[in-house]
C-alpha cells in the first residue's frame, strides 16, 4: 500500500530527463551564440594574421654574396619591391628567399648601396588554417544541433515508455493484472 504523498521514482527520472534535455539545449544556444559573437570581435585580428606591411624599410646591400636579412620571415612573392631614390630598382637584380627573408645581390653595381624595400610579410597559412578551423567549429556545432530534434524526441519515447511501464507493469509487482504487457 502507498503511503499519500508517495511519488514514483520514475517521476524523478523524468523530471531529471527533461531538465538534462532543456539544460543541453540552451548550452548549445549559448555556445553558439556566444561563439559566433566572439568570431566576430576576432574576425578583423585573424584577417591581420599575415598582412604585416613593410614600407620602405632602408637596407644596405653590401656585396653580391652574402645575403642581407630583411628582418622577417615569410615574404609574400608578389609583394617585394626596391626603390632607389623613389625608381624601382627590377628584381631580376636580387636572388630572393621569401621563406627565409634574405635578399642576395646579383647586379655588382648596387654593392654598398642603400635602397627602400617595402613588402608585406607572414605565413599566410596560419590565418587560412585559422579561418578553417573556425569555420570547422561552427560546422560541427550546426551538425549537433541538426541532430537535436531527433535527440529529444528519443528522450520523449523514453519518457512515456517509463511512465507506462511505472504505471502499469513495474507498478504491479504484488500480482494486479493491470500491466499492459
Amino acid at each position: 500500500m502507498k503511503k499519500n504523498g508517495f511519488i514514483n521514482q520514475t517521476v524523478g527520472g523524468v523530471v531529471t530527463l527533461i531538465v538534462g534535455t532543456a539544460v543541453a539545449t540552451l548550452a548549445l544556444i549559448f555556445t553558439g551564440v556566444l561563439g559566433g559573437q566572439t568570431y566576430n570581435l576576432a574576425q578583423a585580428d585573424i584577417n591581420q594574421i599575415a598582412n604585416n606591411v613593410v614600407t620602405n624599410q632602408s637596407v644596405t646591400f653590401l656585396n653580391n654574396v652574402t645575403a642581407t636579412d630583411l628582418g622577417h620571415t615569410y615574404v609574400q612573392s608578389g609583394t617585394l619591391s626596391v626603390l632607389n631614390a623613389s625608381k624601382a630598382v627590377g628584381l631580376g637584380n636580387f636572388t630572393v628567399d621569401y621563406t627565409g627573408g634574405l635578399v642576395t645581390l646579383k647586379n655588382i653595381a648596387f654593392n654598398n648601396t642603400a635602397l627602400d624595400v617595402s613588402y608585406t610579410y607572414g605565413d599566410t597559412a596560419i590565418r587560412t588554417y585559422v579561418q578553417d578551423s573556425v569555420k570547422s567549429a561552427f560546422k560541427a556545432q550546426s551538425q549537433v544541433g541538426n541532430y537535436l530534434p531527433l535527440i529529444v524526441l528519443a528522450i520523449v519515447i523514453t519518457l512515456i515508455m517509463a511512465l507506462i511501464l511505472s504505471m502499469t507493469a513495474l507498478g504491479n509487482m504484488g500480482g494486479g493484472n493491470r500491466s499492459a504487457l
